[in-house]
């Protein structure tokens, strides 16, 4: 199956995770709308282009916490977002849940956790956004 040329931007403080995600999103096809190392600077590139998802991490540097930053968006822009972590304790997956994420991809990730877990939530999203 081919996948959607869905833009992405991405959301993450670890400058070296952040190229391995870039080129992961590239090499599946993914066009990338743009990238963050905190949360206020997503807010601030969403000023200048909408992507289609928001790949984000839960932990970024800055005022702004990941899943703080995901509910902004939602409530502003209406766009799926999708939490990269490195976290799965209860206590985190619980705060990220205010957040209503469309998906998590847990670190260490492959390109097909993130292909797969991008083409769903866009489908999930798109069949809401359709209802």
């Amino acid at each position: 199956m081919k996948n959607q040329q869905y833009k992405v931007l991405i959301v993450e403080d670890e400058i070296i995770i952040c190229e391995d995600i870039k080129k992961a999103l590239q090499a599946i096809g993914f066009e990338i709308s743009g990238i963050a190392h905190s949360g206020e600077k997503a807010l601030s590139l969403l000023e200048t282009e909408i992507p289609d998802i928001v790949l984000m991490d839960i932990v970024l540097n800055g005022r702004l916490n990941g899943i703080e930053t995901a509910v902004m968006i939602r409530d502003q822009y209406n766009i799926p977002v999708v939490f990269l972590t490195s976290y799965s304790d209860k206590i985190t997956m619980k705060r990220a849940q205010e957040a209503h994420p469309y998906g998590y991809i847990l670190k260490p990730f492959s390109e097909e956790e993130i292909k797969d877990t991008i083409n769903g939530a866009m489908e999930k999203y798109l069949a809401k956004d359709s209802l």
